[in-house]
């Protein structure tokens, strides 16, 4: 183990595995299937996992480091169609985030793959660090013009810190929307 709790696998390489489950409970009424009399529907139950996600961060020598990070999202959720029936959703997996950093300083680092879009500051907060219960909806509003995958898309960013790590910047450019041919 090194200094951070990576697992160093030879002189130049390091990786440093990771998991975050959040469980959600909910109890909803169920407004979609009417009762024979007309009133509201019963209420149902909800247990599954908000968020499941395995990381691997890891480096290559001491400038170039990496960030894999796969998610399951609302895995075992309910839904309930308007026919009164239901599933469970299981197939959720995708990759959340996909990119490589080359850190020349600490005042500049490029970062090329896919990424969290810096549109505003509580996008680029971990999940687990909200205050809220989930990502609030001023955060989140330029998603469907700007059509992320769940706050992410795909570029080349430089970022860094300045005056003593009191200023982080970011400049970005990602692929956003595309006019149609």
């Amino acid at each position: 183990m090194g200094p951070s709790n990576e697992l160093v696998l030879g002189e130049n390489f390091f990786i440093r595995p990771g998991l975050m489950l959040q469980g959600w409970s909910e109890l909803l009424q169920d407004r979609v299937v009417q009762q024979p009399e007309g009133e509201e529907g019963d209420y149902q139950w909800n247990t599954y996992l908000r968020r499941a996600r395995i990381f691997f961060a890891g480096g290559v020598f001491k400038k170039l480091t990496f960030l894999l990070l796969l998610e399951a999202a609302n895995l075992g959720r309910t839904t309930t169609a308007p026919d009164g029936s239901t599933t469970k959703a299981f197939d959720t997996l995708v990759f959340q985030d996909a990119f490589l950093s080359l850190n020349l300083h600490q005042a500049f680092s490029l970062q090329a793959g896919l990424m969290l879009s810096p549109f505003c500051r509580n996008i680029l907060q971990s999940t687990s660090t909200y205050t809220s219960l989930d990502v609030l909806t001023t955060s989140a509003t330029f998603i469907g013009s700007v059509q992320t995958s769940a706050l992410r898309d795909t570029g080349v960013q430089a970022k860094g810190q300045l005056l003593s790590d009191r200023l982080e910047y970011r400049v970005g450019f990602f692929q956003g929307i595309r006019q149609p041919s």
